[in-house]
């Protein structure tokens, strides 16, 4: 006699299935048009219809200029600058005073849509020395101006310039809906003018500054050939030819 509480082995049941899987709301393969022409639309119609207009500068890099001892590239610069439109979440910090002078801890959240982005400045990118469709996203070090919301501040002021320090298209809860890649979300700080080619100063920025001694060279020249192995027998031949600058001597 079986007992009362003998089991029975159940086999497991496929619950998935082709036709289950046609109902999944996130597959991709299927929610082209909803992606395309809702969310897209969507999103472009936020950032015009409440967007500021801002003054984009691509900042130019060239790896083949860089200098090689120093690790520096004395020849970057900025693009002309483009006009486009963004969204943007601005966290206005107090100026505080530090050892360093003065400091200003503004911050900046931004969204801009990525097809008009690529679309206005893919061909700057080429000429700033990127190379490739990809390289046509907002990069850390680029600067934008927030211009038309500060074109009548009081006392000639003009609007605040920003440099992008993250770029982010990944951000499953606020802009990848249905999975989709719509617009970039940037966070910036504010500019800490460098006096680096084509950027323009804030207009009347003159707070507690000297200005004797500072700007841009008038000639780049160097005492050195830009090359490392080439300095550092320079400055180690007392040990030999095949010296290194981490030690190792001969």
């Amino acid at each position: 006699m079986a007992s009362a509480w003998s089991t029975e082995t159940v086999t497991a049941v496929n619950y998935h299935s082709d036709a289950e899987d046609l109902t999944r709301f996130n597959n991709k393969s299927l929610g082209t048009n909803e992606r395309n022409q809702t969310y897209k639309r969507w999103w472009k119609e936020q950032v015009r219809l409440y967007g500021t207009s801002v003054n984009y500068y691509v900042r130019k890099f060239d790896l083949s200029k860089t200098d090689k001892v120093y690790g520096e590239n004395p020849y970057q610069g900025y693009q002309l600058p483009q006009p486009l439109t963004m969204l943007i979440d601005l966290t206005d910090g107090a100026i505080t005073y530090s050892q360093y002078g003065l400091v200003s801890d503004d911050e900046l959240a931004a969204v801009i849509d990525i097809e008009t982005y690529q679309k206005t400045l893919s061909s700057y990118y080429h000429t700033a020395g990127y190379s490739g469709t990809l390289s046509a996203m907002p990069n850390a070090g680029d600067v934008f101006q927030l211009t038309e919301y500060g074109d009548d501040r009081p006392g000639g002021k003009d609007g605040k310039i920003f440099e992008i320090t993250e770029r982010m298209d990944q951000m499953v809860g606020e802009i990848n809906q249905l999975q989709g890649h719509y617009v970039f979300k940037l966070r910036a700080r504010r500019n800490d003018h460098t006096f680096l080619p084509g950027l323009p100063a804030e207009a009347k920025s003159t707070q507690v500054t000297d200005t004797s001694g500072v700007g841009p060279l008038t000639a780049l020249e160097t005492d050195y050939i830009n090359d490392l192995d080439t300095e550092q027998a320079s400055y180690f031949s007392e040990y030999g030819t095949n010296d290194d600058v981490y030690g190792d001597y001969y």
